[in-house]
């Protein structure tokens, strides 16, 4: 629905995920999406184009995340999509998530905003993570799978951390 904003919710595998999963929505929809990632990316010579572009919500990674979460708050509230990583990191294993942080729970606690799950396969060689600017090989399936909405209405945050990775692992 592009009349709605949501917050994505996805997997987390390499530092090339936004790019693949942003490539992937309607045009209108991509235009109005801000992605949450390390502030380093802002000073990568590959990256630095990309994620000025699409809106980059730099995260201090440190722990100190309460200004992000306030900025993302503000633009979801504004009519903004937000595409974020839960897992907080990219994730060496194929199959399982690490544990989620709080913050895109307590963002559609907070807004309202429906979440869509996303899980994103065949960036990985093998079973192992590839480095962080590896490309995939030619010949790799790239899956992108977008769920249906969860509601947050009615949750705790470790409630709908639960749901959320449960709706993006039932997209594998």
């Amino acid at each position: 629905d592009t009349k709605q904003n949501y917050l994505f919710c996805s997997n987390h595998r390499t530092v090339l995920d936004p790019a693949f999963i942003s490539s992937c929505l309607p045009k209108k929809i991509q235009k109005n999406t801000c992605i949450v990632g390390k502030a380093e990316l802002v000073n990568d010579k590959l990256l630095k184009t990309f994620v000025l572009s699409h809106n980059l919500i730099p995260i201090d990674r440190t722990g100190n995340s309460i200004q992000t979460l306030d900025r993302c708050r503000e633009l979801l509230n504004e009519g903004w999509n937000v595409l974020i990583f839960p897992e907080g990191t990219n994730v060496e294993n194929n199959t399982k998530m690490y544990p989620l942080k709080d913050g895109a729970a307590k963002l559609a606690i907070a807004t309202g905003k429906q979440i869509i799950p996303v899980h994103i396969t065949g960036v990985a060689h093998m079973d192992k993570e590839m480095s962080d600017f590896a490309l995939p090989k030619l010949r790799s399936r790239i899956r992108i799978k977008f769920g249906k909405p969860i509601s947050p209405e009615n949750m705790t945050v470790s409630e709908l951390n639960e749901e959320i990775r449960e709706k993006i692992e039932e997209l594998n």
